[in-house]
């Protein structure tokens, strides 16, 4: 059987990625084992593409709270979600969220999974098994806070109806955690968008 994927698989970071083009580029960082915050890893990457030092950037927040580029915020897309020791950067030309979540076994997982996710989703909690219950559920979750994020809406906003959300796509950061990312523009509609992704560990 197949081993889950864990941060140090995914290939190391390079110092210039390039454009991300028709892509999304996803990096993953562990807080712990860098030490440093989420502001820092989320610095670091952008530093990466705008070749500017990483404390010289100056952020914004854009409507509902997504953050930006405070000059230009055009040249470049992204979106930052931290659970556990885990960050989750997401970068593309277009509108893009990401979310990482910690498996949390202790949570009222069905009631939020009807109230929120919809009726696909919560059938799907539902129909776990007990100990796969928190697995399944927080993988839902991910898509669609992902899918929040890339329009700018909050968790508590409606959600966009599925035939006309962004495009969704799943990611392995290993046991104990769910991951997913969600792009805007050509991608609506299309199925899961190309991506490339790197660890910041390398």
């Amino acid at each position: 059987m197949e081993q889950p994927r864990t941060l140090v698989d995914w290939p190391a970071a390079p110092e210039r990625p390039g454009s991300p083009g028709d892509e999304a580029h996803l990096w993953l960082a562990d807080l712990g084992a860098l030490g440093v915050d989420s502001e820092r890893v989320l610095r670091t990457v952008l530093s990466r593409y705008l070749g500017e030092d990483p404390e010289a950037i100056r952020l914004a927040a854009a409507e509902g709270g997504k953050p930006c580029l405070a000059e230009r915020p055009e040249r470049l897309r992204f979106n930052l979600s931290h659970s556990g020791d885990l960050v989750l950067v997401g970068v593309a030309a277009v509108e893009i969220g990401v979310d990482v979540e910690r498996v949390e076994p202790r949570r009222r997982h069905l009631a939020i999974a009807e109230r929120r996710l919809g009726p696909a989703a919560a059938e799907a909690v539902r129909a776990a098994p007990e100990p796969d219950r928190a697995a399944v559920f927080t993988a839902h979750w991910a898509r669609f806070e992902a899918r929040q994020k890339c329009l700018g809406l909050g968790v508590f906003a409606e959600a966009p109806p599925e035939d006309a959300a962004p495009a969704v796509g799943t990611l392995d950061v290993g046991p104990g955690y769910a991951a997913a990312f969600a792009v805007a523009g050509r991608r609506v509609c299309s199925g899961a968008p190309n991506k490339r992704a790197w660890s910041l560990l390398g």
